[in-house]
């Protein structure tokens, strides 16, 4: 996904690419949701901001989740 600036700019949403892999070769990860995530703007709209800040736990999350 790319959600640049220039690609929001142009086309209102960003740039999405399918990717072909097999159920056994995707690593192990795990999928959290809310069945009400009504606060999930409020969190994640500084994400980006605190990851170019240096913040330690959302720069960890990026490099090695």
């Amino acid at each position: 996904m790319d959600f640049s600036k220039e690609i929001m700019d142009k086309q209102g949403y960003g740039d999405y690419e399918n990717i072909s892999i097999k159920a056994e070769e995707f690593p192990l990860f795990f999928l959290c949701y809310l069945s009400d995530p009504s606060d999930s703007g409020r969190i994640h709209s500084t994400v980006r901001q605190r990851f170019d800040s240096g913040d330690e736990v959302n720069v960890f999350l990026f490099l090695y989740s």
